[in-house]
C-alpha cells in the first residue's frame, strides 16, 4: 500500500487531479449499478451537456490513462461497464461528445459474452478490444 501511495505523490499534479477523478467516477458508478436497475443508471448517465468543446487527443488519452489505472487504486473490481460509464461522465464534465456502446460476442467456448465500450468520435477511451456486435449505443 505504502508503494501505491509514493507513486500516487511522485504523479504530476495534473495526473493526481484526473486520477482521483476517475477513481471517484468508477466508485460512483459502481455503486449505482449496485444499488440501482441498469435502466435507471443509464438513465443518469445519459445527462447530456448542449455545449461540445473541441476534442484533444491529450485530454482524451489522460482520461484513458486514468480510467486504466483505477484498478491499481480501487479496491474493486472493475468491469468495463463501470469504466465506461465513469469515463463518460468525465467527458460530459468537460463538454466532449461521448459515445456508450453495448455488444457481444461468442467466445471461444461458444458462450456469450457481453462487453461496453467508450468512443469519443474515432478515439477508444475504453477500449472494444475484440470483434463485438454493437446491439445499442447512446
Amino acid at each position: 500500500m505504502a508503494k501505491i501511495i509514493r507513486r500516487f505523490f511522485k504523479l504530476t499534479t495534473d495526473r493526481r487531479w484526473i486520477l482521483t477523478e476517475a477513481v471517484l467516477f468508477v466508485f460512483s458508478s459502481k455503486v449505482l449499478l449496485s444499488l440501482l436497475p441498469l435502466r435507471t443508471t443509464m438513465k443518469i448517465s445519459l445527462i447530456r451537456k448542449n455545449t461540445i468543446k473541441d476534442q484533444t487527443p491529450d485530454t482524451l488519452r489522460e482520461i484513458r490513462w486514468a480510467l486504466l489505472k483505477t484498478d491499481r487504486f480501487a479496491f474493486w473490481k472493475n468491469r468495463c461497464l463501470v469504466k465506461s460509464i465513469a469515463g463518460r461522465w468525465m467527458l460530459q464534465r468537460r463538454g466532449l461528445e461521448a459515445r456508450l456502446s453495448f455488444g457481444v460476442r461468442h467466445d471461444r467456448d461458444r458462450k456469450l459474452t457481453a462487453h461496453a465500450w467508450l468512443n469519443s468520435g474515432d478515439f477508444e477511451v475504453v477500449e472494444k478490444g475484440g470483434d463485438y456486435l454493437e446491439l445499442s449505443a447512446f
